[in-house]
């Protein structure tokens, strides 16, 4: 009963409260000047948590960083005096439904295929009122040396997809010309940290099959070259039907995308829309962004048999 009784009177004193009070302690008896909490601890003489809240992975949007988009690193604005406000192309992992693409590399007598449609949100933290929705495809097949035979056909991803879930944004540039370059078809071409040249997940097929045809868009399994946003699909070619193909670029389609219904005319609306609304930005007038959402490799098709 005395110990009882000490111990009552302990948890009661004043400075007991201080130091422990609704979960919290107080922590200051060794220099340390921190509250702990249930999940981190505050140092209150700057007003800082030296443990990310475990929450924000459940509440992403919510996180410290929102204002960078999550990333930091790539949107910082260390002296307060920058403002990252333009348009932002998310092109998600979310399918919505599938186009037709045409083959690239030996073909035989299977010349196209049909690949998955992904959605595409554009955003402007400028003016929370533009947002816009349009599909694109994200896997490019290729038919490697050897893989047309009279068994059948195996066409082989040649996909552009960002190296990690972080590093996945990029700036996009107004294409002179547009693509293909004539076709009156807008379109935008991927730069990171002003270079052409960007990371990407390795992709070896990539490579093999950029050195059997002496093209450059892969030279190296990491790193991809030339990534664009351009008219896919069916289209029109300078008056004659079309089937676009991909080597790592991003294709956009129309809902009900046929020969006899092609792309030109959505593409062109997305492509200008967006063009319109950077050109507005009172800070960044011009740049575009692009985040690109990293898809689970399992669910990424590497090699299919398409007939």
């Amino acid at each position: 009963m005395a110990i009882d009784r000490q111990l009552t009177r302990l948890a009661e004193n004043i400075k007991n409260k201080y130091l422990y009070n609704d979960g919290s302690e107080r922590q200051d008896e060794l220099g340390l000047e921190i509250d702990l909490t249930k999940f981190r601890a505050n140092d209150p003489a700057i007003g800082r948590w030296w443990q990310v809240d475990p929450k924000v992975d459940e509440f992403y949007s919510w996180s410290p960083y929102n204002y960078g988009y999550n990333n930091p690193i790539r949107y910082n604005d260390p002296l307060g005096d920058e403002s990252e406000e333009y348009p932002i192309i998310t092109i998600t992992n979310q399918k919505i439904g599938i186009a037709e693409q045409r083959l690239i590399g030996y073909v035989g007598n299977q010349t196209s295929m049909n690949v998955d449609l992904y959605k595409a949100v554009v955003t402007d933290t400028e003016d929370p009122s533009y947002r816009m929705e349009f599909a694109v495809t994200r896997d490019g097949f290729a038919v490697m040396p050897g893989d047309a035979t009279s068994s059948g056909t195996i066409a082989t991803n040649m996909a552009f997809e960002p190296p990690s879930a972080t590093n996945n944004t990029y700036d996009a540039k107004v294409m002179n010309g547009g693509y293909p370059k004539g076709n009156g078809t807008e379109a935008l071409k991927l730069t990171q940290k002003g270079s052409e040249v960007m990371h990407a997940e390795p992709n070896a097929n990539a490579v093999a099959m950029n050195k059997a045809t002496g093209d450059d868009y892969r030279t190296q399994a990491g790193v991809a070259s030339g990534v664009m946003v351009h008219v896919g699909g069916n289209f029109t070619k300078k008056g004659n039907p079309a089937l676009a193909a991909s080597e790592g670029c991003f294709g956009v389609c129309n809902t009900g995308n046929s020969k006899t219904d092609p792309s030109n005319a959505t593409t062109n609306n997305v492509m200008r829309s967006v063009i319109n609304q950077a050109a507005k930005s009172k800070t960044n007038p011009g740049r575009i962004g692009v985040k690109i959402e990293k898809r689970d490799k399992t669910k990424i098709p590497d090699k299919v048999k398409v007939n």
